[in-house]
């Protein structure tokens, strides 16, 4: 009887379990799981939703981390990203920000009323913004934001050589009926994936209706007077915001 219990209770088999249970926290104490093994863990389970552990697992495999898929699981408790079915289930806006971070983008309208020679003239303004670094890009002015001008806009936009949009995967924009369909379809056939908000929720587009209301502010002249005298003056009226946001 003794045999057998400690045949069955070896010292292999109690480290294992231990091992098992306290993976992670002996991983690191030990210095096998490192921070960089940890940071593309998260960054793999927050980039894919729907990955469970194995499928993160065959993905380190291939690129030389050999983890179980026990010390996944760790890694994602410890940093209290939820298992795949929830994350499925409760993925958030800001989750989804934080995960594109890097390859966002914003994009919005506001306007600017002119007087000119032939009377009061409203100018759409189209501005641009790089989420991780708040870089602000000047796309148009127009009195006419008709479907080709936005499509010429698009392809500015995702130039080869110097579109706004190269390095991005995302462009966040609202409901505006100026962002077509046409408008859209030429950002997807470049690799980036418009990102229409529902409508009347600004706060989901924060830091570029930010920016938009910093810059009417500024813009405002007189202050109690939106309308300038001339395109120059519009211009001109601009150029304080825009010089520390470009």
């Amino acid at each position: 009887m003794v045999i057998a219990i400690s045949t069955h209770f070896t010292i292999e088999r109690i480290m294992n379990f231990i091992l098992h249970t306290w993976q992670l926290y002996f991983l690191i104490l030990a210095g096998w799981v490192n921070r960089q093994q940890q940071f593309v863990i998260e960054y793999l389970l927050t980039e894919n939703p729907t990955w469970g552990y194995d499928r993160v697992q065959g993905a380190l495999a291939s690129v030389g981390y050999h983890i179980s898929d026990t010390t996944v699981g760790n890694v994602l408790k410890a940093h209290d990203i939820e298992p795949t079915e929830d994350r499925k289930r409760q993925s958030t806006w800001a989750t989804f920000l934080k995960a594109h971070w890097d390859v966002m983008a914003a994009i919005d309208f506001t306007t600017v009323e002119v007087w000119t020679k032939k009377g009061l003239v409203t100018f759409y303004l189209l501005f641009a913004m790089e989420l991780k670094t708040r870089r602000v890009h000047f796309a148009a002015c127009t009195t006419t934001a008709d479907e080709n001008y936005m499509k010429q806009i698009a392809k500015n936009l995702t130039d080869d050589e110097d579109g706004f949009l190269n390095d991005k995967r995302y462009l966040i924009m609202d409901r505006d009926p100026r962002f077509s369909k046409a408008f859209r379809s030429l950002l997807e056939q470049s690799d980036v994936e418009p990102v229409r908000l529902p409508p009347r929720s600004p706060d989901l587009n924060a830091y570029m209706e930010r920016w938009m209301r910093s810059l009417n502010d500024v813009c405002s002249w007189p202050p109690s007077h939106r309308a300038r005298f001339g395109r120059d003056r519009g211009n001109r009226s601009m150029s304080p915001a825009l010089r520390p946001a470009i």
